[in-house]
């Protein structure tokens, strides 16, 4: 089995919302299950399932939580999910709440994010998208490779 899970998901142009097919099974019935747009979203603490998905894979509260956004704080129910993403890295238990996502069926939060590494670049305007799980070792350092090309010319 490899160490690292990575996947990278190139745009073809510069984007404003970076996003990638997820499949999401309800944890506690697994046969529900579905493949579903994924935005990733570093503001937000905590993930998100659209009411839809959480329809479409019958997800039952367990617990309600205040959310703060926006438009002030609102009382979320949240649903336990089993996440697949595109690296086919499995991450079980996920705590989501159910909320309206604009554009896309869950919401990728920090609760995800921080379970790897999350990198985005945009070379010749094409926004691309790399995430590894778990983190490297070796840190990948974009300031530490601009101060070096920098002192080099």
């Amino acid at each position: 089995m490899d160490k690292y899970r990575a996947f990278k998901e190139s745009f073809g142009k510069s984007v404003d919302r970076l996003s990638c097919v997820v499949k999401v099974a309800s944890h506690f019935a697994p046969k529900q299950k579905g493949e579903f747009t994924g935005i990733w979203d570093t503001g937000a603490q905590v993930s998100a399932v659209s009411p839809d998905v959480a329809k479409k894979l019958s997800l039952s509260p367990v617990d309600s939580w205040e959310v703060y956004g926006v438009n002030g704080k609102t009382l979320l129910p949240v649903v336990l999910v089993d996440l697949r993403l595109p690296n086919n890295h499995r991450m079980d238990s996920v705590y989501a709440v159910v909320a309206d996502i604009g554009g896309g069926d869950i919401l990728l939060g920090m609760n995800v994010i921080t379970q790897g590494d999350f990198l985005v670049t945009n070379k010749n305007g094409q926004t691309e998208l790399t995430f590894v799980v778990p983190p490297l070792e070796e840190r990948p350092d974009l300031y530490r490779t601009a101060t070096e090309i920098n002192h080099k010319s």
